[in-house]
C-alpha cells in the first residue's frame, strides 16, 4: 500500500494545485489518473467553496483502487444536492458519486473528511 498526503490553503488556485499533485502521484504509481484527478478537484473545490477552509489531501493506493480523502475544518457533513436544472453549481458530489465505487463523509476533529474510493487502472 502506498500513501501520500499534502496540505493546501483555502483558495481556488490550490484546487488546481491539488489536481496537479494528484496527477503526479498517479503517474508515479503507474496508474491512469483522470477519474481520481476529477474526484480530487471536486472535493477540494467543495472544501474551498463551502467550508472556506484549508484542506488536507490524502491519497492511498490499494490493490485495484485509490482512496482519496479531503479533510477540511467545517463540521458540516457532505450531502448530495439536487441542483436546479439551469443551475451552474451543486453537481460536485453527483460527479463523485458516479465515479466512486463508494464514498462518504465522517467527522474529523473540528471538521470532516470526505472520502471516495475510485477504481485504479
Amino acid at each position: 500500500m502506498d500513501r501520500t498526503e499534502r496540505g493546501f490553503t483555502a483558495n481556488a488556485e490550490q484546487v488546481r494545485a491539488a489536481r496537479s499533485f494528484t496527477h503526479g502521484v498517479m503517474d508515479n504509481w503507474g496508474l491512469e489518473s483522470s477519474d481520481v484527478v476529477l474526484v480530487v478537484g471536486e472535493l477540494a473545490a467543495n472544501a474551498v467553496r463551502h467550508a472556506k477552509s484549508e484542506f488536507t489531501l490524502s491519497l492511498r493506493r490499494l490493490d485495484d483502487s485509490v482512496t482519496v480523502e479531503v479533510t477540511d475544518t467545517s463540521p458540516e457533513q457532505a450531502l448530495l444536492a439536487t441542483p436546479a436544472p439551469s443551475g451552474t453549481s451543486g453537481r460536485g458530489l453527483i460527479i463523485v458519486d458516479r465515479l466512486a465505487l463508494v464514498w462518504g463523509s465522517r467527522p474529523a476533529g473540528c471538521g470532516k473528511t470526505v472520502w471516495a474510493e475510485i477504481r485504479a487502472h
